[in-house]
């Protein structure tokens, strides 16, 4: 791929966890060209409305008490929902079992089937909390979300490190000239800042996380270090 801006990427969370799970053929740190940091997603823990449990303290006893029978679900295997969980179980000393699922509808379906008894979940189903059918117990940004006014962060219930959106940006190819950089950032960055753009972020509650291309490129060196302490904590390497 020649670095002559031209050619523009997503870099998401996966790219940067996975050099360190398995061999690859590029470094993260050095292979790209930070342009531009934009945003992630809001997460959260759900489950059926009609569990014992209402708050996450509650299914967090529960599952302690009923080691090894709770299921908690996922969005894939190795996503952040599924190590956020896994995570979370493993700071709790909980023995649960994980289960990836292809999406959020197919794991949502797990969880109102009574197949399983919580799920990683984005908050599009705020809906079916306000219908009474489901319950969000947490979710994972450093604001509560608006749809979820009533809902406790990770960092509000004792997880003062737990900030997870899988952060995203976009990048180019490895030794692109500043002056393109500069160029590709200042147009992304007013394109981001759109009106029309800012009203769709808002809809879907996708945090605001800009960043520089310097401080993308610092970002990326320490999201590094993070996954791979990660990576080594939950033995997935």
């Amino acid at each position: 791929m020649r670095p002559d801006g031209y050619t523009v990427g997503q870099l998401p969370l996966s790219a940067i966890r996975l050099p360190l799970m398995q061999r690859m053929s590029y470094d993260p740190r050095t292979d790209f060209t930070p342009v531009i940091h934009l945003t992630g997603y809001t997460f959260t823990v759900l489950t059926r409305a009609d569990v014992p449990w209402r708050s996450w303290q509650e299914l967090v006893a529960h599952a302690r008490a009923n080691r090894g029978r709770h299921r908690w679900g996922n969005t894939g295997a190795i996503s952040l929902p599924h190590l956020t969980m896994m995570d979370l179980a493993e700071r709790e000393g909980l023995e649960v079992e994980h289960l990836p699922f292809r999406g959020e509808a197919d794991a949502l379906q797990a969880v109102l089937g009574g197949h399983i008894e919580a799920t990683a979940a984005g908050t599009a189903y705020a809906g079916l909390a306000r219908e009474g059918r489901v319950r969000f117990l947490n979710v994972w940004t450093r604001q509560r979300a608006g749809s979820l006014p009533d809902t406790p962060t990770l960092v509000e219930l004792g997880y003062p490190d737990l900030v997870v959106t899988s952060p995203y940006g976009l990048v180019g190819a490895k030794g692109m000239d500043p002056e393109i950089v500069d160029t590709l950032h200042r147009t992304l960055k007013k394109a981001f800042y759109d009106d029309s753009v800012q009203a769709i972020m808002k809809r879907w509650e996708q945090p605001d996380q800009y960043l520089g291309p310097a401080d993308y490129v610092a970002f990326v060196r320490e999201r590094v270090v993070y996954e791979k302490m990660m990576v080594e904590r939950l033995k997935l390497s």
